[in-house]
């Protein structure tokens, strides 16, 4: 579970801009994270950076239980509570977040 948590922070912090304020306000804290630790985890930050309309889409791999995806759902809810980004299932979106259930590692 905390690796799923983890897994949705890093992928909220892709969107953020040093000082970790987005251009409209939102503002999203990450207490346990520095700059040089979210680079080397390929944060990325700027403007052109950002995640168009503040939207993450996402989809599953295909090995997740339902009790995993209600998991990450909820994991995805608590930032949506408490930020500007907004998870959006995928349609045809070229840059989107893919949660992986295998050996592969973090990339």
């Amino acid at each position: 579970r905390n690796m799923i948590t983890y897994l949705l922070l890093l992928t909220v912090a892709s969107i953020l801009i040093p000082p970790y304020q987005a251009e409209d306000g939102c503002k999203i804290m990450l207490d346990k994270h520095n700059k040089a630790e979210m680079m080397s985890r390929n944060f990325v930050f700027g403007s052109n950076n950002l995640w168009p309309n503040k939207q993450v889409p996402f989809t599953f791999g295909p090995s997740f239980t339902s009790n995993e995806r209600s998991l990450i759902q909820r994991a995805m809810n608590t930032i949506q509570a408490r930020s500007c980004v907004r998870f959006v299932p995928r349609s045809s979106q070229r840059n989107f977040v893919q949660f992986r259930n295998d050996r592969d590692g973090c990339f």
